[in-house]
C-alpha cells in the first residue's frame, strides 16, 4: 500500500480510502464488517462515512467494528453532516456519530454549505468540538474556492480553527479541482480526498447513450447522477477512453482509477465498495501502475474537462 503524508494531521494514510456509504444500504452490517476487515489487512487506514449514511447504520457498523478488533487508533475516521447546520444541529450530529462510532474522538468531520445558516455560526461550532478534542481536524465538503477563502477569513479573524481536509468529486470527467483549488490547499496545508473516481459507475463503461440504468446500480438508486453524468460530451468523452482501452487491452476501471490515483496532490482516493474486488484492484494498480504515456494519453482525452467541479 502507498502511503500519502497527511499535512493537517502529520500523519502517514493509506493513498486508497474505504468508501462506507454502502454499509447497511446495498451490503449487511456482516458483509461491510469482513470488508472493513480485508481492508485493514491490506494496508487500508481511512474509512470514509457520514451521519446521514443509510439513516446512521454506517457509522454503527464502523463502532460494532472498532468494538470487536480494539484498533481505534489505528484508523482514520472522516465523517460528514449535510443539509442543516445550525448549531443545534451540529451539535446533535457529532454527539451521536461519537456515540454510534465507540470513539471519543473523530479524525475529521465535514460540512457542506448550508446557505440558510450564517457560516459564522457553522465554524463557530464546528471550532469548539475541535477545541474539545472530540474532532481532531475540521473539515469541509464540496467547497469551492470563493467558499473556502470566505471561510478563511473568517476564522482568522475569528481565531476559529481552520479547515484541514477537503472532500471532493475528481475523476476523468470532473477535472476542476486542478484549476485552482490544488493550488489553495496546498498554501494552506489542506488535503484533498477525492471521492467517485468511477463518477458511480458511469465510468465503468456500463451506460451507454439512451439506454435505462441497469438495476441496484447507484444510478438506480439515486437517479439524480442521470443529471450529473448522462451528458452528450461525457459520453463522447467515454467513446475516446473505450477506444484507448481497447487499443491498451486495459478495463476502463484500470484506466480511471490508475490515472485519479496518480495524481499526487490527492492525499487519499476514495473506493466506494461492495465486495472484496472493489478493495482489492486499486491496491493492485499501485503496486503496478500503468505506463506514463497511457497516463498522458488520459490527460489529453480528458482535457475539456478541467472546468468541471462538484457536480
Amino acid at each position: 500500500m502507498l502511503y500519502s503524508n497527511f499535512k493537517s494531521l502529520n500523519k502517514k494514510i493509506s493513498k486508497v480510502g474505504l468508501g462506507c456509504v454502502t454499509f447497511g444500504r446495498e451490503i449487511t452490517e456482516d458483509e461491510s464488517i469482513r470488508l472493513i476487515d480485508v481492508a485493514v489487512e491490506n494496508g487500508i487506514n481511512l474509512f470514509n462515512t457520514s451521519y446521514y449514511y443509510s439513516d446512521g447504520i454506517s457509522e454503527k457498523i464502523i463502532g460494532k467494528f472498532f468494538k470487536i478488533k480494539k484498533n481505534r487508533k489505528d484508523i482514520t475516521i472522516v465523517s460528514k453532516i449535510h443539509g442543516d447546520l445550525s448549531k443545534k444541529t451540529i451539535e446533535k450530529c457529532i454527539h451521536e456519530s461519537l456515540i454510534r462510532m465507540n470513539t471519543d474522538y473523530i479524525d475529521y468531520y465535514g460540512v457542506t454549505h448550508d446557505p440558510n445558516t450564517n457560516l459564522d455560526e457553522i465554524l463557530q461550532v464546528m471550532d469548539r468540538f475541535q477545541k474539545e478534542g472530540k474532532i481532531i481536524k475540521v473539515a469541509c465538503n464540496n467547497y469551492d474556492l470563493s467558499l473556502l477563502k470566505s471561510s478563511k477569513k473568517i476564522q482568522e479573524i475569528d481565531n476559529f480553527s481552520k479547515f484541514g481536509l477537503l472532500e471532493t468529486v475528481y475523476n476523468v470527467l470532473y477535472r476542476g479541482a486542478e484549476k485552482d483549488l490544488i493550488n489553495y490547499c496546498d498554501l494552506e496545508n489542506i488535503d484533498i480526498l477525492s471521492y467517485s473516481p468511477l463518477g458511480a459507475g458511469f465510468i465503468t463503461g456500463k451506460y451507454k447513450n439512451g439506454l435505462v440504468s441497469p438495476k441496484k446500480t447507484r444510478f438506480d438508486i439515486k437517479p439524480t447522477h442521470k443529471d450529473i453524468y448522462f451528458k452528450d460530451d461525457f459520453f463522447e468523452t467515454m467513446n475516446k477512453l473505450e477506444k484507448l482501452s481497447n487499443e491498451t487491452n486495459l478495463s476502463l476501471i484500470d484506466l480511471a482509477l490508475s490515472w485519479v490515483l496518480s495524481r499526487d496532490f490527492l492525499s487519499n482516493v476514495l473506493i466506494g465498495v461492495r465486495d472484496i474486488s472493489h478493495i482489492m484492484k486499486p491496491i493492485k494498480i499501485l503496486e503496478n501502475p500503468i505506463d506514463e504515456t497511457i497516463l498522458n494519453e488520459i490527460n489529453e482525452i480528458t482535457k475539456n474537462n478541467l472546468d468541471l467541479i462538484n457536480p
